[in-house]
């Protein structure tokens, strides 16, 4: 995330994606290390919405790692980051059982 916004590379890559139908209804999460940058987290999770991504809410965190002094293999070693990512994981799982459901009983 950047300057309020998302990064230049983010958007060109969802850029490339607008036109793809197969995007559509897929689920999405988005995982913001940096808690403070919650304009640019908004911003990204309107242009998936836009998209038409299935955005799962519960699996969408910010948790702040950026700035905290731990390394990327000592994150899930903290309790204060793998609860929500435990969580974030949860959300997922259960939002893909669901669909499945769906369409097992369709």
């Amino acid at each position: 995330m950047h300057a309020h916004g998302v990064t230049g590379t983010i958007k060109n890559t969802l850029d490339w994606l607008v036109g793809h139908p197969p995007f559509a209804c897929k689920p999405a999460a988005v995982f913001n290390p940096a808690y403070q940058s919650h304009h640019a987290d908004d911003a990204l999770k309107e242009i998936l919405r836009t998209m038409s991504a299935d955005l799962i809410h519960g699996a969408c965190v910010r948790i702040p790692v950026i700035g905290s002094g731990v390394g990327r293999k000592d994150i899930l070693s903290r309790p204060e980051f793998s609860s929500a990512l435990a969580a974030a994981h949860a959300a997922i799982v259960a939002h893909v059982q669901a669909a499945a459901r769906r369409v097992a009983g369709a």
